[in-house]
C-alpha cells in the first residue's frame, strides 16, 4: 500500500487543493488520521499545500465571473478560513471592482433581454400579419389550405 504521502504528492501533482481537501480525500483511501496529519503538516512545510495560495487563485480565477459572496462560499466550502477568505476578497476583488463587473454584465444582459424580447415580439407580430392575411384572403373565397400553402411558400409563416 502506497505511503499518504506519496497518495497525496499525486493528488497535488494533479492540481491545487485545500489541506481539508487533501484530508478528506487521504481520509476516503482509509490512511489513518495521525499520518494524514504528519502529510499535510509536511506538504504544508515543504510549502506544497498553502490555503491561502488556493484562495488567491481561486479569487483571481473566479473574480469577474462571480459575486464575491459565491466566491466567498465556495471557498468555504473548500474549508478555507474566514479570515484567509476575507481578506484574500478584499486585496484581489474588492467591493469596488465586483461593482464594476457588475455594471458591465448588467448592461450586456439588458441588452441580450431587450433583443430576445425584439425577436419575440417581430414573430408574434409577423403571425398576427400572416393570421389578418390569411383571413382577409378566406373571406374573399380562396381556400384555407391553398392561403397556408402560399403563405409558406412566401415564407410568411
Amino acid at each position: 500500500m502506497k505511503s499518504a504521502l506519496s497518495e497525496a504528492l499525486k493528488i497535488i501533482s494533479r492540481r491545487m487543493v485545500t489541506s481539508d481537501q487533501l484530508e478528506t480525500r487521504l481520509s476516503g483511501k482509509n490512511y489513518q488520521k495521525q499520518e494524514i496529519k504528519e502529510t499535510i503538516e509536511k506538504l504544508k512545510a515543504w510549502n506544497y499545500l498553502d490555503d491561502r495560495q488556493y484562495a488567491e487563485a481561486f479569487c483571481r480565477a473566479k473574480a469577474g465571473k462571480y459575486s464575491r459572496a459565491r466566491i466567498r462560499q465556495e471557498l468555504v466550502v473548500s474549508g478555507i478560513g474566514e479570515g484567509i477568505i476575507s481578506e484574500v476578497l478584499e486585496r484581489l476583488y474588492p467591493e469596488e471592482a465586483e461593482y464594476a463587473y457588475l455594471k458591465s454584465i448588467l448592461s450586456k444582459y439588458m441588452e441580450e433581454e431587450k433583443n430576445k424580447m425584439a425577436r419575440r415580439e417581430a414573430k408574434k407580430q409577423a403571425e398576427n400579419i400572416c393570421q389578418k392575411v390569411g383571413q382577409r384572403l378566406y373571406r374573399k373565397g380562396y381556400p384555407y389550405r391553398s392561403i397556408q400553402r402560399a403563405l409558406e411558400e412566401s415564407n410568411h409563416i
